[in-house]
């Protein structure tokens, strides 16, 4: 079973680490919408 928890502890680093990216690109994504509005009109 320890096996597993350690396992199972290091996924949830990793999706950690996946949700912080997921946030940075969101925000990305948000300016270059804003961008692109200004650019449309």
């Amino acid at each position: 079973m320890e096996k597993v928890e350690t396992v199972l502890e290091k996924v949830e680093k990793v999706l950690e680490k996946v949700e912080k990216a997921l946030e940075k690109v969101k925000k990305v994504l948000e300016k270059v919408k804003k961008v692109l509005k200004k650019v449309e009109k």
